[in-house]
């Protein structure tokens, strides 16, 4: 049984920006706190520090990738949604139906 797949819509990208910001802002908290009470315990090397700064920095590329898709995914529509866009959508439409009869 396959499932057919969907486009992603804006709302999906920013929906996924969203939960990278929230995963890279936990991430900034667990950092400041484990930072300051283990800098001063000695119990946090310098190594997991840069780790972890890496990894928030990682959501923080991969929020602004989705956040930029949704961008470009609401122009899209927006201009679909426009008059030209109609009337483009109404000749491709002909084209196929045409390339369709022409291949049959």
């Amino acid at each position: 049984m396959s499932t057919a797949t969907q486009t992603p819509t804006a709302r999906s990208h920013y929906a996924a920006m969203r939960r990278y910001e929230d995963a890279a802002r936990s991430l900034s908290v667990r950092l400041s706190v484990r930072g300051a009470i283990g800098g001063l315990a000695g119990e946090i090397s310098a190594d997991e520090i840069a780790e972890m700064k890496a990894q928030r920095d990682s959501y923080y590329l991969h929020a602004a990738a989705y956040r930029a898709a949704g961008r470009r995914r609401e122009r899209a529509d927006r201009f679909w949604a426009t008059r030209p866009g109609t009337i483009l959508r109404i000749a491709l439409r002909g084209i196929r139906n045409v390339q369709s009869a022409v291949t049959a």
